[in-house]
């Protein structure tokens, strides 16, 4: 397996990306294996409806999803401007949160419907 993770920091509130590529490459004294390692923290993922939970101050297991509140807390995550490590000088804003899977989210692009 080429990546892992796990949890870091009190209570996991931190994940650690482990990861590593490998190569051979030819040399004067044969072939050489080559491996490269990184690691990266993050937050850790939660569930969406722990994260709503958080932002109303109430128990995941009580809430109601159609509530002002936590429509507020879920509205809240939109255009949000994400930048990726790999490529620092794209940004992308998050859509939102939505019952659609991305996979079967569908819009228009030049008349023709794409996803």
């Amino acid at each position: 397996d080429w990546a892992s993770r796990k949890p870091i920091g009190r209570d996991g509130e931190l994940m650690l990306h482990l990861g590593y590529f490998s190569s051979i490459a030819h040399a004067e004294c044969g072939a050489l294996m080559q491996i490269d390692r990184a690691a990266c923290v993050m937050l850790n993922d939660i569930p969406l409806l722990d994260y709503a939970a958080g932002k109303t101050r109430r128990r995941a297991h009580n809430l109601d999803i159609r509530s002002p509140d936590v429509c507020r807390a879920l509205n809240s995550l939109k255009k949000i401007r994400l930048k990726s490590k790999h490529k620092p000088h794209r940004t992308y804003i998050m859509f939102g949160v939505d019952d659609v899977s991305i996979k079967n989210r569908t819009f228009e692009h030049e008349g023709v419907m794409t996803n």
